[in-house]
């Protein structure tokens, strides 16, 4: 009986320990999520003025945004800011784990990396959405995969413009980006990022430069038959001649 009442005891404490950590884990974490905001002093406050003047009277470009990924793959909409009953942002399907965290986001605090509501309030006048073809597609061996995803990628971004013409409209020259943001609308421009998407073919590469795409980075994470990777192994020692 002694056994019995030890175990159970020793039950007990691992339980209270345990939960201890768990609740002291979703205190720090809440806190660590949800920090109070710092208090700025005048001089501060001044600066901060002088800064957002600054900011919202020149031309800002963001070079580099994946949310087309979101667009495709989970039908989210840049029309979005989080208080859509059924709003498709990252947090919902990445944070499935994390909804018991103290305080979880809700409303226009569960959103994507970006939504044209926070373009306008945050004054960004050009972005550069990134076509992003993952690996997968270039590594499966076959042909015209990789391609087939760019091409939906740029006309999911052609979508997004039609839907939002008010708000955004795409640009492929330094003079488009001027005019359309003049006019208080978000330039769309796009990035090809990683040379494995033109699939070793020029001519590809002109079509996407046809289509609007104004930069390609020559790698992503993986090596291809003319460039290396850092994420990946080398195949050609850097950087083919030809």
């Amino acid at each position: 009986m002694k056994s019995l009442f030890r175990l159970v005891g020793k039950g007990l404490l691992y339980f209270a320990l345990i939960s201890g950590t768990l609740i002291g884990g979703r205190i720090g974490l809440g806190l660590l999520f949800n920090p109070s905001p710092p208090l700025l002093s005048a001089d501060d406050e001044a600066l901060r003025a002088r800064d957002l003047a600054l900011h919202h009277d020149a031309i800002v470009v963001d070079g580099h945004n994946d949310v087309l990924t979101w667009v495709i793959d989970y039908e989210y909409d840049l029309g979005m800011d989080g208080d859509e009953p059924k709003d498709r942002s990252p947090f919902l399907y990445a944070g499935g784990p994390f909804t018991w965290l103290p305080n979880p986001p809700q409303g226009k605090r569960v959103r994507a990396q970006m939504d044209l509501a926070r373009v306008r309030e945050g004054g960004l006048d050009a972005q550069f959405f990134s076509i992003w073809v993952d690996c997968s597609f270039y590594e499966a061996g076959s042909q015209g995969q990789s391609e087939q995803r760019a091409l939906e990628m740029i006309d999911a971004l052609r979508l997004q413009t039609r839907r939002h013409p008010d708000a955004m409209e795409m640009a492929s020259t330094a003079q488009d980006v001027h005019d359309i943001a003049s006019e208080g609308r978000l330039a769309a421009l796009m990035g090809l990022e990683g040379g494995h998407a033109i699939e070793d073919d020029l001519d590809l590469l002109r079509r996407f430069h046809e289509l609007g795409v104004r930069y390609m980075s020559l790698t992503h994470d993986c090596s291809h038959n003319w460039a290396d990777s850092s994420m990946d192994e080398s195949i050609n020692g850097g950087l083919t001649r030809s």
